[in-house]
């Protein structure tokens, strides 16, 4: 059986972890997904079975229509690659490729769907990301747990998180059995969770949230962000499981869909 052909998104501080995992996890080849010239791109997004969106930096600010303000932990951008990823995602909605989403390009999705994005939750008391509190955590240690929206539906869509290893990170239990994961952490934005669908975007009509995240800002009227979701040819999340899906369960399930989906 010939390898699956999937197409990697960049350049990224992760690209070697993914490369990794198109390579072990996926036995896949790959392509990088760098061009700008727009029939390029389009053409090898079109012969590969799959798309993962990995993660890097912050999404220029104008792309969800705000501007660059102070305050607000901004570092570095890069609107070309804001632009071609987009270009990507309309391109495997409109054809129905599969499509992974890892933090950055979670965020990206959710932002096409018209989730509103939060620029920075470094006043969160919940850390979400470690090197801000110069915080020393290895890549695949976790960092905080995601509250499950609905476990029984999680279950049955990720299929590849045992059951009797639900919850677990490197073997420890949470105390809250089959309702949380834990999760690795590195980033300092968030795609908003209003809990209300009516409080929900008209675009995202599709989208089923499957895990959340406590964040706790004053100045921003809302209690979780998007950790885990997904539609009918695609799945993202916020943390990064190719850091850690030799010994995340959480990952592995997450991995194991965009499997299932690229075998459909």
């Amino acid at each position: 059986m010939s390898k699956k052909l999937i197409g990697l998104t960049g350049p990224s501080g992760f690209t070697p972890e993914c490369i990794d995992l198109l390579e072990e996890f996926y036995e896949a080849d790959f392509v990088m997904l760098y061009h700008n010239n727009t029939d390029n791109l389009i053409r090898w997004v079109e012969s590969c079975d799959g798309v993962c969106l990995a993660g890097g930096v912050d999404i220029h600010p104008m792309v969800y229509g705000d501007s660059i303000r102070n305050n607000r932990g901004f570092s570095k951008f890069d609107l070309k690659r804001d632009l071609r990823e987009i270009k990507i995602i309309d391109r495997c909605k409109e054809t129905k490729k599969p499509l992974l989403g890892i933090c950055r390009g979670h965020q990206l999705i959710g932002v096409t769907f018209g989730f509103h994005l939060i620029p920075d939750l470094a006043g969160s008391s919940v850390c979400h990301q470690s090197s801000l509190p110069q915080i020393t955590l290895q890549q695949n240690e976790p960092m905080h747990s995601v509250s499950l929206v609905d476990p029984d539906e999680y279950f049955d869509v990720f299929p590849n998180c045992d059951a009797d290893e639900r919850s677990r990170f490197n073997g420890i239990s949470c105390h809250e059995q089959n309702t949380k994961l834990w999760t690795n952490s590195f980033h300092h934005q968030g795609l908003a969770y209003p809990a209300a669908k009516e409080h929900w975007p008209a675009a995202a009509e599709a989208v089923k949230v499957y895990g959340t995240a406590r964040v706790d800002l004053s100045d921003i009227n809302v209690d979780e962000i998007i950790e885990l979701m997904g539609g009918d040819h695609w799945v993202a999340c916020q943390w990064h499981p190719e850091c850690d899906w030799r010994q995340n369960t959480a990952s592995g399930a997450v991995l194991g869909r965009f499997k299932t989906l690229l075998n459909q």
